[in-house]
């Protein structure tokens, strides 16, 4: 059979799990701030303590500029069936980027004493991992969920005309199906695969992530009697991601398929951040801030094609050797983000060091997808399952400092987010609309992040340079497609995701 391609801006296809890509960062910022696992809230002082309390603004005492870049190194590894893979991936980009211009008022002690305003450059978070899996001889094949998929369906619904494409009308898997020889119809419309009973298969997977979530903001902090500071924030989100992905299946009985997956989010959103610290005794810092859900609007484009062998001996008459069946198609959306909270408390002992502690919530079951003219009904379902199997996260962070000289500093810090997905949440079958784009239905159910850092810094009068080296470990469940609809339990892969970043900062004050 020869390519087919099809343009279509039918079936839109986003869920609670993009909702969490979208909307999830990462521990990210200057040396400083990184090597204490971002517990700022309630000291300021640091470039990019503003974006989690834009308060921090009024601790400036001068005006600033600064630079960072990161050294990126992403391990994936997973182990299924007893099967373990490995990959990785290594990136440097800039990271953040700031301007502040403080205007104090001299001999002031009482009211205003000082304000600063900033402009910003942060990178919230970089997808970037390489995911290779061979996961060993199993019964859960993916030609199982397409069959599955076309219940309901005639034959005629899947084939082309001189005036009908399906992949205008109907989702596009089943349609990769039938037209790749993977699935066979019955009678009354329903559909069985081409394996045959109790053959196996032998899958894997390959995926590639890129892209990233960028926040350009400006932010005003102001200095209330050298006790009271306040500051507050418009941001602006421009976030792009990438997914290159292969599904393979090698069947018993001879033949397979090959499953080739692109997918691209792009879009920005807008929200707003307002905060205070107070300082009640000398030694004593308390912040509080809040960030407004953001409101994102995006455009998802989804190319895809199959590759197969589909000779078994369920079905002598399938074609056998190399064919391909492809289709390309777009849809746009909105989405709202978590509305974020976080409180946080130090203690500051002079100038020999501080120790800082903070609490991040994100309120990820009030998330909401919408169309472009903002309606709902047409996403009740994904708002529904983001209801219903997301938890809303809670993040602690925990930050040292200490000055053995004047112009030397030793951090050290560590920090928790707690996963967003419940047990019972999946990417189902019977949630996903009968005409969607998406051909790779895996999905990830998180089991939560951990960070441990630590750096140092030297400082002069007019400049300083930052050091920090972060480790964070990230663990999921993989599963390549809804496995609720087999009548036997699988499994799914583990999979550790273990970055090691190292962050310089340089930065000037005038």
């Amino acid at each position: 059979m020869c390519g087919l391609a099809c343009l279509s801006v039918l079936g839109m296809a986003q869920d609670e799990f993009d909702a969490i890509r979208i909307s999830s960062t990462d521990i990210t910022g200057s040396a400083r701030y990184v090597s204490m696992s971002g517990a700022f809230g309630a000291l300021g002082g640091d470039v990019s303590a503003i974006k989690d309390n834009p308060a921090a603004l009024g601790v400036f005492r001068t005006s600033e500029a600064s630079v960072t870049m990161e050294f990126n190194t992403a391990l994936t590894n997973s182990l299924r069936n007893n099967v373990y893979t490995n990959d990785n991936n290594f990136k440097t980009p800039f990271t953040q980027a700031t301007y502040i211009a403080n205007f104090t008022r001299t001999g002031k002690t009482k009211g205003l004493v000082s304000h600063s305003f900033s402009f910003q450059y942060d990178r919230l978070k970089t997808f970037n991992r390489r995911v290779s899996m061979n996961t060993g001889e199993t019964s859960a094949s993916l030609t199982d969920f397409m069959a599955t998929y076309a219940n309901g369906h005639p034959a005629t619904d899947y084939e082309f005309s001189s005036a009908y494409s399906p992949y205008d009308y109907q989702a596009w898997l089943p349609t990769m199906g039938y037209q790749g020889y993977l699935i066979n119809p019955t009678d009354n419309n329903s559909w069985v695969s081409i394996l045959g009973e109790g053959e196996k298969v032998t899958p894997s997977y390959f995926a590639y992530e890129s892209g990233s979530i960028n926040n350009f903001s400006i932010s005003w902090g102001g200095n209330f009697g050298n006790r009271l500071y306040i500051g507050a924030g418009l941001n602006m989100l421009a976030m792009t991601y990438s997914l290159q992905s292969v599904y393979q299946e090698n069947f018993g009985a001879g033949g397979g398929f090959a499953l080739n997956n692109s997918f691209w989010t792009s879009g920005t959103g807008w929200n707003f951040t307002a905060g205070i610290i107070a300082r009640p005794i000398n030694m004593l810092r308390l912040g509080f801030a809040v960030q407004t859900p953001t409101i994102f609007s995006l455009t998802d484009t989804y190319d895809a094609a199959l590759k197969y062998d589909s000779y078994s001996l369920a079905d002598t008459a399938a074609v056998s050797g190399s064919t391909v069946s492809d289709s390309y198609g777009y849809s746009y959306y909105k989405m709202y983000s978590p509305l974020k909270l976080n409180a946080s408390a130090a203690l500051v002992f002079g100038k020999i060091g501080l120790l800082s502690l903070e609490y991040n919530y994100a309120n990820y079951r009030n998330m909401c997808l919408l169309e472009r003219n903002g309606e709902t009904v047409n996403y009740a379902v994904e708002n529904n399952s983001i209801r219903t199997t997301l938890r809303d996260q809670h993040t602690v962070k925990l930050g040292a400092e200490v000055k053995p000289t004047a112009n030397w500093s030793i951090r050290a810090g560590a920090a928790y987010q707690t996963p967003v997905t419940k047990t019972e949440a999946a990417r189902l079958l019977s949630n996903m609309w009968s005409n969607s784009m998406v051909t790779d239905v895996s999905y990830w159910k998180e089991r939560g992040t951990t960070y441990a850092s630590c750096g140092f810094g030297y400082r002069e009068a007019w400049w300083y340079v930052d050091f920090a080296y972060q480790y964070r470990l990230a663990l999921h469940d993989f599963y390549a497609f809804d496995s609720s609809l087999l009548s036997y339990a699988t499994t799914p892969a583990t999979v550790r995701t273990q970055n090691h970043n190292v962050v310089v900062t340089l930065g000037l004050k005038f």
